[in-house]
């Protein structure tokens, strides 16, 4: 498995088995530890190194800090399992 150095990592608040990653190849990443224990089932490269993250508190959304200081929004399709795993830049 590549190493994407990962900086941060941050637990979904409604979903106790779905957290964040992010690193520094820019890649954030969604793990569900109910459907997949080794890989994650979404994944997307915001195109510069990441270094922060962080689920609002009903998890539909996931701010993600990089290393320039923008911050992106990404909405959450796999709230309460469903949805299809997928994150959507908002």
């Amino acid at each position: 498995m590549k190493n994407n150095n990962m900086k941060n990592n941050d637990q979904n608040y409604i979903s106790n088995s779905m957290f964040a990653t992010v690193g520094g190849e820019g890649n954030l990443s969604l793990w569900d530890l109910e459907k997949e224990m080794e890989t994650s089932i979404s994944s997307i490269n915001v195109g510069e190194a990441l270094n922060k993250c962080q689920w609002n508190l009903n998890g539909d959304y996931i701010a993600v800090g990089g290393v320039s200081g923008k911050t992106y929004i990404y909405r959450n399709t796999t709230r309460g399992g469903s949805g299809g795993g997928n994150v959507h830049e908002s």
